[in-house]
């Protein structure tokens, strides 16, 4: 629950950047059901009062967590999608989507544990699924557009092959992060996405 007043501490938001990046980085070792308010307090060294100003709880936490990463996340596949002529060039298509999966490690594991906890905690599934809506939604229309075109395959509705796409990426990425048999190359899993979904739009 926030205070009434900030803490001194709170003053310059730069406590809840501490706040954020301690729990980043402890989740690298801790899955959030392990991980503690207590331990986010040491990591970031701020007080109780300063993080409850910020954030009513740790899921809290790693849900503002994760709504940082999707607000760069999303729009960058939504210009990837956007950009008519480089789409079009399936080299270039599987270049850019490849690119995009390329996660940097430090910010892997935000969504790791998003994939992991989102079908049991509401608030984080909420913005979770949000975030899929979106990224589906600006892929269908750009397969709708070279449909249209005349330029794209004319086969699995635009709706139901994005949606499709779009959590076949989300467990492939998952696995091979993980380390699962047959996934440990993980540029060649992303080689692979990529691969598959410019096959399915254009047929090559």
């Amino acid at each position: 629950m926030a205070t009434a007043a900030a803490p001194r501490e709170a003053a310059d938001g730069s406590a809840r950047a501490a706040i954020l990046g301690a729990t980043e980085r402890l989740l690298q070792d801790e899955s959030l059901d392990e991980l503690s308010v207590a331990q986010i307090l040491t990591a970031a060294n701020v007080s109780r009062a300063t993080f409850y100003f910020y954030f009513a709880s740790k899921d809290d936490a790693f849900i503002a967590l994760l709504a940082g990463f999707m607000d760069t996340f999303v729009p960058r596949f939504e210009a990837i999608v956007g950009d008519v002529e480089r789409r079009r060039d399936p080299a270039l298509l599987r270049e850019d989507i490849a690119a995009w999966l390329a996660i940097e490690p430090p910010h892997e594991v935000i969504v790791r544990s998003a994939v992991e906890e989102w079908p049991r905690r509401a608030e984080l599934q909420a913005v979770y699924l949000a975030g899929q809506r979106r990224l589906s939604k600006a892929l269908a229309k750009a397969i709708d557009q070279d449909r249209k075109a005349g330029v794209a395959l004319a086969s699995i509705p635009s709706a139901q092959l994005a949606a499709g796409w779009m959590w076949t990426m989300e467990r492939s990425w998952y696995e091979a992060v993980g380390g699962a048999t047959h996934m440990r190359d993980l540029p060649a899993v992303r080689d692979a996405l990529a691969a598959t979904l410019v096959a399915a739009i254009y047929g090559r």
